[in-house]
């Protein structure tokens, strides 16, 4: 909490946003980590918009976190019309949008941010994402084809996926889509592209990044950093506010 005084004397450099719906405990655990583990000299604010919860989370942000800019909405309007609410009142020159079930575990905003800032394109990058017990997970994907779709909505494709060693990649690389569980870009990149669409509610993540891809944006996979998602803890309270990392 002490890294935040300094935000006000600095412009804004990256705006951390969360959709939650009844995830207190894990979205405080990703709250701590970030405050524990990215550097001070970086001027960043966190957003929450909560999709009206019935848990206890709006008193304990503002009791512990007043530095915060918590939004409780009446009624539950979905994660993409969430994520456009909080894009429109977010003041950084980055977006760095996280799950409320992932948890740093090292500095991973400052190696982006300095990674994105350095590249003179728009893009949309995705750090390592790993299990609970260190395991790689699935985070990038070539554009669907009608047969992966097939495949998706049979759940074949989760099977198949069983048996496919997740690539240990070292060095940036360039994909067609990333997990929206961990998605930091520049927020000019709307202006490209428009808002996220908001008559989806799942695959949003792979829509917004065909989008921007289509308009001249590049999609990275940047393993220099990783961080923990805990797997599904945002889909198992309610599937309109989730985002599919499997």
């Amino acid at each position: 909490m002490n890294g935040q005084k300094n935000i006000k004397l600095k412009n804004i450099e990256v705006s951390i946003i969360f959709i939650s719906y009844n995830v207190e405990k894990y979205l405080i655990q990703s709250i701590e980590s970030i405050l524990a583990h990215t550097n001070k000299n970086i001027a960043y604010e966190i957003i929450v918009i909560d999709n009206n919860s019935i848990d206890n989370i709006e008193k304990e942000l503002k009791e512990k976190y007043p530095f915060i800019n918590f939004i409780q909405n009446s009624e539950n309007i979905g994660f993409t019309k969430a994520m456009n609410q909080a894009i429109s009142m977010s003041k950084g020159k980055y977006v760095f949008q996280l799950n409320p079930d992932t948890k740093l575990i090292e500095d991973s905003i400052s190696k982006i941010h300095n990674f994105v800032s350095e590249n003179d394109n728009p893009v949309i990058v995705g750090p390592k994402i790993i299990n609970e017990l260190g395991k790689i997970q699935k985070s990038y994907w070539d554009a669907p084809t009608l047969l992966s779709t097939m495949l998706n909505l049979s759940n074949i494709q989760s099977i198949i996926n069983l048996f496919k060693k997740n690539k240990n990649l070292v060095e940036p690389k360039k994909v067609d889509t990333i997990s929206g569980a961990a998605m930091f870009y520049q927020t000019s990149i709307f202006k490209r592209i428009g808002p996220f669409n908001e008559d989806l509610f799942w695959d949003e993540d792979i829509d917004f990044c065909l989008k921007a891809k289509d308009k001249g944006c590049e999609i990275i996979f940047f393993p220099q950093t990783k961080l923990v998602h805990l797997g599904g803890k945002s889909a198992d309270t309610n599937q309109k506010v989730a985002i599919s990392n499997q």
